[in-house]
C-alpha cells in the first residue's frame, strides 16, 4: 500500500513544481487583471467626490443667495456719457416763491396737528381725573352701604361715617 519509491517521488515534486509555475503564471496575469480593477474603483470614486463636491457648492450658493447673501460686487463700467456734470439753471424767483409758500402750508399743518394732539390728550386727562372722582364716590358709597356683623361695631362705625362727613361738609 505504502510503497515508497525514488520514482514517485520524482513524479512527486515534477508534479508540484509545476502546479507551483502554473499558480504564478495565473496570478501574474490575474494580478494584472486586479490592478486594472483597482484604479478604475479609484478613478470612480475620484468622480464621485468631485461631483459631491459640486452638488454641495451649488447647493451652498443658492441657499446663500436666497437668505439675502451674495457673492461680492462685480466692477460695473461708466460710459463716458454718464460722467458729463450739467449745471443747473437758479430757480426763478416766482418758483422760489411758490416752493417758501408750499413749505410754510406744510409748516401750519404740523402745528395743527400737534395742538390737536395737544387738546386730545387734555380731554382725556380731564376725563380720566373726573372718572377717578366718580369711583372714589362710588367706592364711599359702597362703603356706608355695608352693614357690619356685630352690633357694637356697626355702632362705633356709624360714629365714625358722621364725624367723617361732618369732616367732608367742613373741608368744602
Amino acid at each position: 500500500m505504502f510503497n515508497n519509491s525514488d520514482e514517485d517521488n520524482i513524479d512527486f515534486c515534477d508534479a508540484y513544481k509545476s502546479q507551483i509555475l502554473a499558480n504564478n503564471i495565473e496570478e501574474e496575469s490575474s494580478s494584472l487583471f486586479s490592478i486594472i480593477i483597482k484604479l478604475m474603483i479609484i478613478l470612480v470614486l475620484f468622480v464621485a467626490i468631485g461631483a459631491i463636491s459640486f452638488y454641495g457648492y451649488h447647493n451652498f450658493m443658492k441657499k446663500n443667495s436666497s437668505k439675502g447673501m451674495s457673492l461680492p460686487p462685480q466692477s460695473t463700467q461708466i460710459s463716458d456719457d454718464d460722467l458729463i456734470v450739467t449745471l443747473e439753471e437758479p430757480a426763478t424767483k416766482e418758483e422760489q416763491m411758490q416752493e417758501e409758500h408750499i413749505n410754510n402750508k406744510k409748516e401750519e399743518n404740523i402745528e395743527e396737528v400737534a395742538n390737536s394732539v395737544k387738546i386730545a390728550i387734555a380731554k382725556s386727562e380731564s376725563k380720566e381725573e373726573v372718572s377717578s372722582k366718580e369711583t372714589s364716590k362710588q367706592e364711599a358709597v359702597q362703603e356706608k352701604l355695608e352693614v357690619p356683623i356685630s352690633v357694637p361695631e356697626s355702632k362705633y362705625l356709624e360714629d365714625l361715617a358722621k364725624l367723617s362727613n361732618e369732616i367732608d361738609k367742613e373741608r368744602k
